[in-house]
């Protein structure tokens, strides 16, 4: 996923690997919303009492009232939801437990205004596994939600496992002014469980299933342990996971004689490995030192994606394919984390600094695609049983520095102040890849198609700051703003047919610098009850880009386009908000509305010469709205539900060939989620409980339209549900994953090589769709025990 737009990729946009490239609009979206409730006794109800549960728990002494807020650190300080003046969806351990959630795909349909998609567009070097994209409040497209694991920024592609973590935190609307680049939609934030001093403690958990139409089983496990080993002083945690999810796709290919087709199952089983040791030192009450080191590993044999036939653009999950190539892939990362704080007197001084290193690598058949392209272009027909096998390693290593301090609160003055510093060393090597018979074809001196490498090394450097002052009791005033310097450098060399032998663009740097504003006023109608309306600024980073050929400049110029770089897209984000707990702090209930402005969109545009580049042009707008509810409506009885609708449309298609009012690709109008868990105390020792979740997403406009034949991915609906007993210590339960076996396209998977291409109804020659696809309806038993 080049920050820059390598030459290859520009060459497989031209030659129609991927027709979305050529209308590269990522835009935004928007939402709608409101409502409030409050709690018309809160004014009389004790402090609040923190709990790390979503869900809160009820404090049933006849004199008192626990409000149980559900805690979180938005602000970089550890404070009640219903304070902080953004929308935030919030999953606690409690929820995550009960809701089964154990990866991505398992809590983003429940997030209002998330969506996803298998595939990063025009902007990244393709493939299916290191492509996904989130988009929150319509603003789409790579590197535009921000995924934090505790402090660290990380690829969103990684999907860390869900184990042993304390919450999920997802932030909607521009990040900048606290997190900075590549937070312009929205935040996902993992924050882990940190080491326990309260005692000895360890869990442990089983499962076994398995998958409609898979060819093996489905099993996986994890283990969880929490030592003190010097009381107040020294405490420990460890946990690791192991699970493998079977395959469930189909390939189908001649035979070597060529009479007979063969056939091999299981395709896209994914194992899923790894761990996390951390360690906390208390040296005094004030200063602690915390280390943390996690990792994964995750394989897959056959890749994640389908066919989708039209016009019904739906997964199919046979591919008949012309030859025989084992397709797969493995993305690992190591994470290691050291967090030291110091508290004041009313004060408290945090400085976190990591280490993030990602080693990830694709193979996959390009056979169909390329040797399609070279018949049409060059008049040579290769053998498809040879096969043509395409691939890209990537290397990601960031080390991150950020110092804060944090004052309390002083005369209704509070401030957070902080600076952040970043190296990111980014290698895109692209292995040599051969066609047999290309030298025999007289086009070339060798059978070497393309080989490789990109750098994109950056260096970002930001001061950041948020002052909260309230008065007349009730109001609150946020100000905050972060000041940012980027500076960047691109170079790529490469060999074989396609440049016409050894090539060396030479190093290409830039800089940029840039300020995020952000404003909220806020009015707290009782404690427990909280109306805001918010102002806030985000950005993505530019980046340089290769030069383009002379025969394109003068087509760039025209266009007004910056060939040697483009800058940071910008969205400002203005939002009016409530939210409030109900029913004695045992729920909570929020709404928003927005409008985002998105201004010099970074687009793919075609240049009169038949290149891209990358350039900031056009405008869109996003409007929508957010509904959540979350708690225990009655003992033992639990609902989340949420509803999110956005429309999010270009304004001003600038260079790029589209038509103001289209939608944004990857952007659905709505999208909504309601689940329930029951437990029921039946003796005792004895609880059963039933959970079930529902999700909707609505239809979005895919990446492979084009204006005359605008393509639309089908809505689709999951139901997961749960049912079991817990005893003692210990859990028993069945668990359905999509239970309903829904076919779900996930979005547009732009190749490493050529896609293979169809003529549709319109009589237009485009791409034969490849997208990404929801693992079907799995089943199993699972069993967990602590200690």
């Amino acid at each position: 996923m080049s920050t820059a737009q390598s030459r290859f990729a520009r060459f497989v946009a031209l030659t129609g690997a991927h027709p979305s490239v050529s209308r590269g609009r990522f835009v935004m979206a928007v939402s709608l919303a409101a409502l409030f409730a409050g709690n018309a006794h809160a004014q009389s109800a004790p402090p609040a009492t923190p709990s790390n549960n979503d869900t809160p728990v009820v404090d049933n002494t006849a004199a008192t009232r626990n409000t149980g807020d559900i805690i979180v650190t938005a602000r970089k300080r550890s404070e009640s939801l219903v304070k902080v003046p953004t929308s935030i969806t919030a999953f606690g351990a409690s929820t995550i437990a009960k809701f089964n959630i154990q990866n991505f795909s398992d809590y983003a349909a429940k997030v209002p205004n998330l969506s996803f998609n298998n595939g990063g567009g025009a902007a990244s070097t393709g493939g299916a596994t290191q492509t996904t994209t989130i988009q929150i409040r319509g603003v789409s497209g790579i590197n535009t939600t921000g995924f934090y694991i505790d402090d660290t920024p990380v690829p969103s592609t990684i999907d860390p496992r869900v184990v042993d973590l304390q919450r999920i935190e997802v932030l909607k609307g521009p990040q900048g002014t606290l997190f900075g680049a590549s937070s312009m939609g929205g935040n996902v934030r993992l924050i882990t469980n940190q080491p326990d001093f309260s005692g000895n403690s360890g869990s442990a958990m089983l499962q076994g299933g398995g998958t409609s139409h898979g060819g093996s089983a489905d099993y996986g496990g994890n283990a969880i342990v929490n030592i003190v080993a010097v009381p107040d002083r020294i405490a420990v945690r460890a946990m690791a996971f192991d699970q493998h999810d079977a395959g469930f796709l189909t390939n189908t290919y001649p035979s070597a004689n060529g009479n007979a087709t063969l056939s091999r199952g299981n395709q896209d089983q994914i194992t899923t490995y790894g761990g996390a040791v951390s360690a906390t030192f208390k040296f005094s009450d004030k200063f602690q030192l915390a280390f943390k080191v996690i990792g994964q590993e995750k394989r897959y044999q056959g890749l994640p994606e389908a066919y989708a036939p039209l016009p019904e653009f739906t997964p199919v999950y046979t591919l008949n394919r012309t030859a025989r190539v084992d397709e797969s892939a493995y993305d690992r990362f190591i994470l290691a984390a050291m967090v030291a704080k110091y508290e004041g007197a009313g004060f408290t001084i945090t400085s976190s600094t990591s280490y993030f290193y990602n080693n990830s690598y694709e193979n996959e058949n390009g056979t169909e695609g390329t040797y399609e392209f070279f018949a049409a272009n060059e008049g040579v027909d290769f053998n498809p049983a040879n096969g043509f096998s395409a691939s890209q390693h990537e290397f990601q290593k960031s080390i991150t520095e950020e110092a804060r301090i944090t004052f309390d609160p002083w005369r209704g003055l509070s401030e957070v102040l902080g600076v952040y510093y970043s190296h990111d060393s980014n290698i895109y090597d692209f292995p040599a890849q051969n066609i047999a018979g290309l030298a025999a074809s007289g086009l070339y001196s060798s059978d070497l198609v393309i080989v490789g490498q990109e750098t994109a090394p950056r260096d970002s450097t930001a001061a950041f700051g948020e002052a909260y002052y309230k008065f007349l009791n009730a109001f609150t005033l946020t100000l905050g703003g972060r000041l940012f310097f980027l500076q960047q450098s691109f170079h790529e060399v490469a060999d074989g047919f396609y440049f016409g032998g050894p090539f060396d663009g030479g190093v290409i740097r830039s800089r940029q610098t840039g300020f995020s504003p952000k404003a909220a006023l806020s009015y707290s109608v009782t404690r427990d009850a909280n109306l805001y309306a918010l102002y806030s600024k985000g950005f993505r980073p530019g980046a340089p880009q290769p030069p383009l050929p002379d025969a394109c400049q003068a087509g760039a110029a025209a266009l007004g386009i910056d060939a040697a770089a483009y800058k940071s897209d910008t969205v400002d984000n203005f939002e009016i908000g409530a939210k409030s707990s109900l029913f004695g702090g045992r729920a909570y209930v929020s709404a928003a509305a927005f409008q985002i402005n998105w201004n010099n969109i970074q687009q793919t545009v075609f240049l009169p010469c038949d290149s891209t580049i990358t350039a900031n042009t056009g405008q869109a707008r996003i409007r929508g709205g957010e509904w959540e509810f979350n708690g225990q409506v009655f003992k033992g009885f639990d609902i989340r539900a949420g509803l999110g609708f956005e429309s999010a449309i270009i304004t001003n298609p600038g260079s790029s060939p589209l038509a103001a009012g289209e939608r944004v690709f990857q952007v659905p109008k709505l999208n909504a989620t309601f689940g329930f868990n029951y437990t029921r105390e039946v003796t005792g020792k004895y609880q059963p409980f039933i959970s079930m979740d529902y999700s909707y997403v609505g239809n979005r406009l895919s990446g492979t339209s084009s204006e005359s034949s605008p393509l639309l991915e089908p809505a689709y609906s999951l139901v997961n549900a749960r049912v079991g007993v817990a005893f003692g210590r210990s859990t028993l339960s069945i668990y359905g994953n999509n239970l309903f076996d829904t076919k779900a396209n996930t979005g547009d998977i732009q190749q490493i090589s050529f896609n293979q291409t169809i003529v549709n109804s319109a009589g237009q020659t485009i791409a034969y769709p490849r997208v990404g696809v929801l693992h079907p309806r799995a089943v199993g038993l699972q069993f967990k025990h602590g200690f």
